[in-house]
């Protein structure tokens, strides 16, 4: 697989006062300029922005036609203005937005009053039975757990947002 590093920014607090909503904008700029370039060099068929602290995709797509999807994983709340602007940029420029939950799509609905046509919901996830009972057990050995007890993971950054506090009293 061919790799090619292109620098873009992405959307973090520190640009939130006027002298860093310059330094995006001029960063951003040449950003899409490099990205729009690479994407007709390498006739690229489809743009995929994996969050939404990353717009660029929806730049590019409007220069060059490129389709577009959105992968959303965030509820942003704070600054609400922020979040608002966010979510319609994404939703207005993308040919699909996708989510992980029902929850992160009903609060992107909430946030911007309305149903959004274009937007799913795919689920972050592995598919239950893909070893054999046999081989759970065994892994769970490996890796040092009791073979006989349930073992779950949850990957991702520890946040109140994401309720990871309702699953560990659920599965008290």
């Amino acid at each position: 697989v061919r790799v090619k590093i292109i620098f873009y920014p992405i959307i973090r607090r520190k640009y939130f006062n006027l002298k860093g909503i310059f330094e995006f904008l001029i960063q951003y700029r040449k950003a899409v300029k490099r990205l729009e370039q690479f994407a007709l060099d390498e006739n690229v068929s489809m743009i995929h922005s994996n969050t939404l602290a990353v717009i660029e995709g929806v730049s590019v797509k409007k220069k060059t036609g490129v389709p577009l999807l959105v992968h959303l994983h965030e509820m942003i709340d704070h600054p609400r203005f922020v979040a608002k602007i966010l979510y319609k940029i994404a939703i207005n420029g993308a040919d699909k937005v996708a989510v992980v939950s029902n929850a992160v799509k009903r609060h992107i609905e909430g946030l911007i009053s309305r149903e959004v046509k274009n937007l799913v919901v795919i689920h972050n996830g592995l598919e239950p039975d893909l070893e054999s009972s046999l081989e759970k057990k065994k892994r769970k050995r490996e890796l040092g757990f009791d073979e006989d007890k349930k073992l779950v993971a949850i990957v991702g950054r520890v946040n109140a947002i994401k309720g990871q506090d309702h699953f560990v009293s659920m599965m008290k």
